[in-house]
């Protein structure tokens, strides 16, 4: 009778481990692919990652191609102009007419949605030389630093100059901005020795935020956002507090991320990864 229960107890043992195996694994394929459907991957190497307002991804590759891919991953347009060089800056702001400029040829080449040029500015022609930071305007105008008059003007397609600051080596004797940006009525120009200086429409100096040793960085919700090696910091305007962001992966060497609404962008070595919150 022993024998018998235990010859009989061993069948289901038999039944449920195969059973077992599969409730695991479909439980393991329906986990994954839920974490799957909440990131697209781009599988591009590049140089340089931007988005703009309606979610499309641009991507320099490494091969100096423009590559404009849209919310979904997908690969929409390509441009590329071999007689430019480098591509050194896009400012996609306005998507309808996005800013591309080759700094070594002190150019500006404006391209429509489907990345076709409209047309081209060489700021030499209007005495701007050795410019290495522009950025669109609101007003579609453009935003520089003047490294030979150490000033940011406003100026527009024709080279005029509707708006100027005053001169910033009254400020700091170690200037050398990177990257300027407009945003809510306020101008930030950032000098990576010192911090970022804030100015208002007019070009009028405000103030100085001591953030210093950046590349880049965002301005959304009252808040400017950044990366500091391998971590992502917030510094909130009012409250001038800063803390670093929780992040649903691990940023190594060399790998960049920013934000945008509801998305992270998270650019690797071989590919961009986008992960939605």
């Amino acid at each position: 009778m022993q024998i018998g229960k235990v010859l009989n107890n061993s069948k289901p043992d038999r039944f449920l481990k195969p059973v077992r195996f599969v409730i695991l694994f479909l439980f393991l394929f329906l986990f994954n692919n839920a974490f799957a459907n909440d990131s697209i991957v781009i599988g591009q190497a590049s140089k340089y990652v931007i988005t703009d307002k309606l979610g499309q991804v641009y991507i320099v590759n490494t091969a100096d191609e423009l590559i404009k891919y849209n919310a979904q991953g997908q690969q929409q347009f390509i441009y590329f102009d071999r007689t430019l060089g480098e591509i050194s800056y896009i400012d996609a702001t306005n998507p309808f007419q996005v800013l591309v400029f080759f700094e070594g040829f002190q150019a500006i080449v404006w391209l429509d949605r489907t990345l076709n040029p409209i047309s081209m500015m060489r700021l030499s022609d209007f005495g701007f030389f050795q410019l290495n930071t522009i950025a669109v305007a609101s007003d579609n105008r453009l935003w520089i630093y003047d490294n030979t008059t150490f000033q940011i003007k406003k100026i527009d397609n024709q080279g005029e100059v509707i708006v100027e600051s005053m001169e910033l080596n009254n400020l700091t004797t170690n200037l050398n901005p990177n990257f300027i940006i407009e945003k809510n009525n306020r101008i930030y120009l950032n000098n990576p020795e010192t911090g970022i200086f804030v100015f208002d429409i007019f070009g009028q100096y405000i103030e100085t935020i001591p953030i210093s040793n950046l590349t880049t960085f965002q301005i959304m919700d009252g808040q400017l956002w950044y990366q500091n090696k391998t971590e992502f910091n917030s510094y909130h305007f009012k409250t001038l507090q800063t803390k670093t962001i929780d992040l649903p992966f691990r940023i190594e060497a060399k790998q960049t991320v920013f934000k945008q609404k509801n998305n992270w962008f998270w650019v690797k070595d071989e590919e961009v990864v986008i992960m939605k919150k």
